[in-house]
């Protein structure tokens, strides 16, 4: 045999070699593409995506609840030190559907509990799960309670539909959210509901811009779309925090930024986020409206605004935004007026504008002339304030705001 009959041979042995290895490879291929499908990253993305992929299959699971209902106490810390303890009426027991996902496989599952009064009861053997309250106290916490997964391990709550009993009306309605909980306390979630939060502001500002009448004068837009968005942005922090969580968080003894704990929440639910929020006054949604300040203040003084009756509108992120830029803008044209000069001149205008939103702009001003002349010193007008109001709520509104400024939130 020659040279070049042996070359030829082993040609074409190494074809059948090359053929060989490349078919073993490409059997190898679809399990090595089938693997890196598998690899899942709980990303942003991914969470937004498998809560409102599994919304249709929450919507279609039927709860039952009891048609009686019992009453059950709750206790709940107070920025004093004092306890706080509370009744509530409910359902004797009702179901709740939780929607369940492996943050480290992606894999979602659907379960039903049961809160017999204030028990999570679950009779399955799959899953453990407790509740993790909330440091001010409080275990159960309607629609947004915080479930955790014991086990298995990498599981989280991240949807759930909850039937809300409204004693007024003795009324029973369903709600799907997607509940908070310090598993899902993640920095990219925190980071992800400050930038929708921070968009929506945005889109808000934007609005009064474009629709404001030449002719209008707005003295709050002399301080700028960047000061006007980082007090939006505490509002809505301090609107939705507990004042004892974050004197806590403060101080240094929580793990979890009660803030955070907002911005999470938004991220969870986008534009839904506090949406069916029902404060014991009545005030609906993000910023907490109440229908007479809605209807009564800002629709009727600022009709060029479009805004949506109280039920539509107070629950719209970018209307509930926009009315309170215009009822801060509201607030302070009063206190110019009154004083005769510019409060942002002054030492606390935030603070100010602040107390007003939360309470009334009448008291505030007699607050704040009682310190002038007593010649009260810095502050003292807040002392004053709690005096007058006879109630703590916005003196603990400030002090909120004390501690979103201290920390920076709101400052790009």
């Amino acid at each position: 045999m020659g040279n070049k009959e042996r070359t030829h041979i082993w040609i074409f042995i190494s074809i059948i070699i090359f053929v060989f290895f490349a078919q073993v490879c490409s059997k190898k291929a679809p399990a090595a593409q089938i693997e890196e499908q598998k690899k899942f990253e709980p990303t942003p993305e991914n969470i937004l995506e498998a809560i409102y992929s599994g919304r249709p299959v929450i919507e279609q699971i039927g709860i039952q609840n009891s048609g009686a209902t019992a009453k059950y106490k709750e206790k709940r810390n107070i920025p004093s030190g004092a306890v706080y303890e509370y009744e509530v009426t409910d359902s004797q027991w009702k179901e709740i559907a939780l929607q369940l996902m492996n943050l480290e496989t992606g894999q979602t599952l659907h379960i039903k509990v049961m809160k017999i009064l204030d028990k999570l009861v679950y009779l399955g053997n799959d899953f453990q799960l407790e509740l993790e309250g909330r440091p001010a106290g409080e275990l159960w916490n309607g629609y947004n309670t915080a479930y955790k997964v014991t086990e298995p391990p990498n599981w989280a709550v991240i949807s759930n539909k909850y039937k809300r009993y409204d004693a007024q009306t003795d009324t029973v309605e369903e709600i799907i959210y997607s509940p908070y909980s310090t598993t899902l306390h993640k920095s990219e979630f925190v980071k992800a509901g400050q930038e929708h939060l921070r968009e929506d502001i945005r889109e808000a500002i934007q609005r009064i811009h474009q629709l404001k009448p030449s002719n209008v004068n707005l003295p709050l837009l002399v301080r700028g779309d960047d000061w006007i968005a980082g007090a939006m942005e505490r509002v809505a922090m301090i609107e939705q925090s507990d004042p004892y969580e974050v004197i806590e968080f403060d101080k240094g003894r929580l793990n979890f930024s009660p803030f955070g704990r907002v911005y999470v929440t938004i991220f969870l639910n986008q534009g839904e986020a506090f949406g069916s929020t029902v404060s014991s006054a009545d005030a609906n949604g993000l910023m907490q409206w109440t229908r007479r300040t809605w209807e009564e203040v800002i629709r009727k003084s600022y009709p060029w605004a479009m805004l949506d009756e109280f039920e539509t509108g107070s629950i719209d992120h970018i209307q509930s935004l926009t009315a309170s830029i215009l009822l801060y803008n509201y607030n302070l044209d009063f206190l110019n007026k009154t004083f005769g000069t510019d409060i942002f001149q002054w030492r606390e205008p935030e603070h100010y504008l602040a107390a007003c939103y939360n309470g009334s702009p009448a008291t505030v001003v007699r607050a704040i002339r009682w310190a002038l002349g007593a010649n009260a010193g810095p502050g003292r007008w807040r002392v004053r304030l709690r005096q007058l109001q006879k109630t703590s709520e916005t003196y603990y509104f400030l002090e909120k705001l004390d501690v979103a400024i201290k920390h920076s939130y709101g400052s790009n």
